[in-house]
């Protein structure tokens, strides 16, 4: 299986497999019978234990440390495990029909190139989680390399090192590792005698109950100083095209179909700042499957490396819960764990980005640096049609008791039409028509005309006539959009919120003077601890 995958690397078809992230083979024990003959020429029969050969895989996510004390009020660094066990060996009839499900929200049809591409790069969605795995994490020493999120590997496992044991409850896992300040200060002092590069990395390592080191998975853990710089970023529209506000299948396409596209000047940007002393934590709302994608991504476009931070939909309730509800809580931990740091926030205009930070900034007011936000609303609703202008539903009575209506006596017989959602830009309004939530496509609203509308007194009893409820007319969406915006804006302090163009992505971040000031202090402070 680890050479199906890494086959698939070489073809461009599917998701890198680093070093941490592998194919482990572990064995599970299976009961067989054996027959054979004793000294004295007869046959016995003995049941023994034999290794059954299972594609078990774990991935160690990017994660962070930040200093602490403890209760003796010496200094620590508590560093943060994230993982994910899993198994891919198999395709159940229910993962079949997921990915049958995928092919027809993707519009892939007789394709059997893009289907087969489909398939591979939707495998992480058919993973069977292994629940209730015993893991032992260690942390292995610094990791030196901080090629973005390539990985540098130790020749053999540091045993001495601290280590915590965690269970993968629902295939997912967490803990905390707490090391003392002094070792990595230690390892630090250590490592700047042959390396130029400030040491900001741990390398964390993973293997299951009863593994061997061949059996290791790797991940890093960022060293965040208590003061500083950090980046907390969104990823789909911010840095990478996806097109989330497109509909399922644009969104579903550019995910698993096309070459991920980056938001041009986005990691030259990310890629400057980190190396001026900055730290980034890339929070989405994406799942947890899509990460190593993003991994391959990251490293692609060269965007620099970061803690990441991705959502779990383990349960129905995970599913229902309210919008951007996880990536709130990703961001106030953050920001809970570095009181003293200031930080920068990126998203874009698609999805709820911009209420996120700006409730953030409510509650965090003195740590917000600067609020940007990709535009990707503005022209796109420029070009969408203005909202249909909606008639009357009553007719003027100049009677002094209102009467009964009756309904037209000719009303459209055709039926709706019915448009392909994905061939527009908006899927609320188009044309003048009216979205089928459901997802079967477009429907046009049927015209209703007030002059076949005449005030009648019936004689004779008849069915009630269905009223036609009043309405109010249809308000701009740009104009909604742009309120919308304004009242994210009020809620910022100092005006360090803007909204930005692909045009104006070097201009507006590299160029803006209160970060280029804040960059300044950060230089002279890590000059100074020299």
């Amino acid at each position: 299986m680890a050479k199906f995958f890494k086959e698939k690397l070489q073809q461009n078809i599917y998701i890198p497999i680093n070093n941490h992230l592998r194919a482990d083979v572990r064995s599970t024990e299976e009961v067989v019978e054996v027959v054979q003959s004793t000294e004295e020429g007869q046959i016995s029969k003995t049941k023994v234990e034999v290794s059954a050969i299972s594609e078990q895989t774990c991935i160690l996510i990017p994660s962070y440390a930040y200093r602490i004390k403890n209760e003796k009020g010496e200094e620590e660094w508590k560093v943060y495990v994230r993982g994910w066990a899993y198994n891919s060996n198999s395709q159940s009839r229910k993962q079949k029909l997921l990915i049958g499900v995928a092919r027809r929200v993707a519009g892939v049809n007789n394709d059997e190139t893009k289907s087969k591409i489909l398939e591979d790069r939707f495998g992480m969605f058919l993973a069977k989680n292994l629940r209730n795995q015993q893991y032992d994490v260690h942390i292995e020493g610094l990791d030196l390399g901080d090629n973005g999120f390539s990985q540098n590997y130790p020749q053999h496992h540091n045993s001495h090192t601290p280590s915590t044991h965690i269970t993968s409850d629902t295939g997912h896992f967490s803990g905390t590792i707490r090391i003392p300040a002094k070792t990595i200060d230690q390892w630090i002092a250590n490592a700047n005698e042959n390396n130029n590069k400030p040491v900001r990395w741990l390398k964390l390592s993973a293997v299951p109950e009863g593994g061997t080191d061949a059996d290791r998975s790797y991940g890093f853990a960022n060293l965040i100083d208590t003061y500083g710089i950090s980046i907390i970023s969104d990823i789909d529209d911010t840095i990478k095209h996806t097109g989330v506000n497109s509909g399922p299948r644009v969104a579903l396409s550019s995910t698993f179909l096309y070459d991920q596209k980056e938001v041009s000047g986005m990691a030259e940007v990310y890629k400057e700042w980190y190396d001026q002393g900055a730290s980034i934590h890339y929070v989405s709302n994406s799942p947890w499957q899509l990460f190593p994608m993003l991994e391959q991504f990251f490293n692609t476009k060269e965007f620099p490396r970061g803690s990441a931070h991705l959502k779990l939909y383990n349960d129905l309730k995970s599913i229902m819960e309210e919008p951007g509800y996880t990536k709130r809580q990703y961001i106030k931990q953050i920001f809970m764990d570095f009181p003293h740091r200031k930080f920068i926030l990126i998203g874009d205009s698609g999805e709820i980005d911009m209420e996120i930070y700006s409730d953030i900034a409510t509650e965090f007011p003195d740590q917000i640096l600067y609020i940007f936000i990709r535009d990707v609303s503005t022209e796109r609703l420029k070009a969408r049609p203005p909202p249909p202008k909606r008639t009357r539903s009553f007719p003027l009575f100049t009677s002094p008791r209102p009467t009964l209506l009756q309904l037209p006596s000719k009303i459209p017989k055709s039926m709706p039409t019915v448009i392909d959602t994905n061939s527009v830009e908006d899927n609320s309004v188009v044309n003048n028509s009216f979205v089928d939530h459901s997802g079967n496509g477009m429907l046009s609203p049927l015209e209703y005309d007030d002059s076949t509308l005449t005030p009648t007194t019936p004689t004779t009893p008849q069915s009630p006539p269905t009223p036609l409820t009043p309405t109010t007319p249809g308000i701009d969406p740009l104009q909604e959009f742009q309120e919308r915006v304004n009242k994210c804006r009020q809620k910022v302090l100092g005006g360090t919120f803007e909204l930005f163009t692909d045009s104006q992505v070097l201009k507006v971040l590299k160029e803006n003077d209160v970060i280029k000031e804040e960059f300044l202090k950060l230089k002279k402070r890590l000059k100074s601890q020299k």
